[in-house]
């Protein structure tokens, strides 16, 4: 996190974890990749990719509060990859690419 108070870390074939530096809680966000904490360090945005054993055949991106591990869903298009977001520096926007192309996304 911005703070260096939490990290984020993904199990390979499992869950997307944010959990204190000192290791004493940590909150799940099911199934999730590629997390990045919000410059207030109150939300991390991530993506769930769907792959068919070699290529990647769908993306979408959530969003997560850090505090109680809620999550709900930003994007859901069948003709687009939205993939490895980030936050803009005053946290309004993420940004994500699509196979090439960079989007931005409002956050309200």
């Amino acid at each position: 996190s911005t703070d260096g108070r939490r990290i984020a870390f993904e199990v390979l074939g499992g869950n997307l974890y944010v959990m204190s530096a000192d290791g004493q809680s940590r909150v799940s966000f099911g199934r999730g990749e590629a997390a990045r904490f919000s410059p207030d360090g109150e939300w991390i945005v991530f993506m769930r990719t769907e792959d068919d054993g070699h290529h990647i055949t769908g993306s979408d991106l959530y969003i997560g509060r850090v505090a109680d591990g809620s999550v709900s869903q930003l994007t859901s298009t069948a003709d687009r990859f939205e993939m490895n977001p980030d936050w803009s520096p005053d946290g309004r926007f993420v940004a994500y690419d699509d196979r090439g192309s960079v989007y931005l996304l409002p956050i309200q």
